[in-house]
């Protein structure tokens, strides 16, 4: 009997990472169309609730205002590297979710749905403060700055529609969401949790110190992504999910598997020709 050529083998294992490739561009656009809902709520807050301010509870708190005091010893100093530094950490947020979602889809593509339900949680979970309890930034008080504003690194515009929707902090919250994944639930980027903890630490410190956020928008962003890790890992929850009529997460599950299976499928007809044992046998 006849070997394949091993140029078959090449084609099916480039015809594979095409799918693979394919099948997480396909769910980057199902997590974009599943945040636009998400983002017309978020827009809503202000024009519901008069927004409240927290400079009075960050000094009961922490016994001053921390974005004035990194304000007064930093930013007067005029250390544009360190704003700068503060810029890239702000914009380098906006990535996150896509970045890791590659990192998931070749590694453990099977987790890359739940991945995207991760974050969209976390999101949706803010909405519900958003609405019912908009907060002015700091930025907004008198005396504290919009660095990246006064910078002029960033030009804002209407596409951030509602500058109330501040607590929880989503820059703090997203960061340590993606940790937590891939700490509890990734088999292969444990590794990963860590250095995007620390990320996350600098992204917090950073929106404090441009004055985008109140650390008590950060500490609660920091909680919420707590309670997303808790809501996928915790048994009785993932139990009351399936309880839930049209059982939607198995619904999910399924769509995740047949991802899966939309690369696996040339593995399974394709021998490779590193792979002996799955080779014809001559007769």
């Amino acid at each position: 009997m006849v070997f394949p050529h091993p140029s078959i083998a090449t084609f099916a294992g480039g015809r594979q990472r095409a799918l693979r490739v394919l099948g997480g561009v396909g769910t980057w656009g199902i997590f974009a169309l599943l945040l636009l809902p998400y983002v017309a709520i978020r827009g809503k807050g202000d024009e519901l609730f008069s927004p409240i301010g927290f400079e009075g509870l960050e000094r009961a708190a922490f016994f001053g205002v921390p974005t004035r005091f990194l304000q007064e010893h930093l930013y007067t100093r005029d250390m544009v590297w360190l704003d700068a530094f503060g810029l890239a950490m702000h914009l380098s947020w906006f990535f996150l979710p896509f970045v890791f979602s590659l990192v998931v889809a070749f590694t453990e593509r099977k987790k890359m749905l739940e991945f995207y339900c991760w974050v969209l949680a976390a999101s949706y979970l803010s909405t519900i403060f958003y609405l019912l309890m908009p907060v002015r930034p700091p930025w907004m008080e008198e005396g504290i700055t919009r660095v990246l504003a006064e910078r002029s690194f960033i030009e804002y515009t209407q596409a951030d529609d509602n500058p109330f929707a501040a607590f929880p902090s989503l820059h703090a919250a997203i960061p340590m969401v993606i940790a937590m994944f891939f700490w509890l639930r990734s088999e292969r980027g444990t590794a990963l949790a860590l250095p995007l903890a620390i990320h996350g630490l600098l992204i917090s410190a950073a929106v404090v110190y441009l004055g985008e956020h109140w650390v008590l928008d950060v500490l609660a962003g920091w909680a919420m992504a707590g309670v997303v890790a808790w809501l996928f890992v915790s048994p009785g929850v993932r139990a009351a999910l399936h309880r839930i009529p049209g059982d939607p997460l198995r619904r999910v599950q399924e769509l995740d598997a047949r991802i899966v299976a939309l690369g696996n499928e040339v593995d399974q007809q394709t021998p490779g020709p590193a792979d002996p044992e799955r080779l014809p046998r001559a007769a």
